[in-house]
């Protein structure tokens, strides 16, 4: 387990330094969306709950930040359009990470559901592990963020 989480890092870390090399100047949005996304990725809660399937998971989605790094240059407003798909689930999320804490038990397994959108937008030849509704998923995250601003 060791060893594979070893080498996941060596290729978050791999994929880092090529958004600074390339994408950085050129696609600011871009390079803070794959950049977060590999912080919720590599954070201490989702080390957390991290088990050997998961992550073979974890290698799909590092290979679809690849690809869409390889494809932005061929297409930005491509990436553009699919990034505004899924936006609203990103921004749901974004605000449910700062009340984490407060959530309930198991609330950080929905962002990998997010990771799956992501998959099906901006790597959809990579095959999801399960069929997730965009817009249910969000009205999920959003329930989830009014339960954690209720707090106990």
């Amino acid at each position: 387990l060791s060893l594979q989480l070893a080498e996941l890092v060596a290729e978050a870390y791999r994929i880092q330094r090529l958004l600074s090399a390339q994408v950085k100047q050129r696609w600011p949005e871009v390079y803070s969306d794959i950049s977060r996304q590999i912080f919720y990725l590599f954070s201490v809660r989702a080390f957390g709950m991290l088990d050997r399937e998961m992550l073979k998971d974890y290698s799909r989605y590092l290979t679809g930040m690849q690809r869409r790094i390889e494809r932005l240059g061929l297409s930005p407003r491509k990436d553009s359009q699919k990034a505004n798909i899924v936006s609203p689930v990103i921004e749901a999320w974004d605000a449910l990470w700062e009340k984490l804490d407060s959530a309930p038990s198991g609330t950080f397994s929905l962002y990998f559901e997010v990771e799956e959108v992501r998959l099906k937008q901006f790597a959809p030849e990579l095959a999801t592990n399960r069929k997730i509704n965009l817009q249910a998923l969000t009205k999920e995250i959003s329930a989830q963020l009014k339960v954690s601003s209720i707090g106990p």
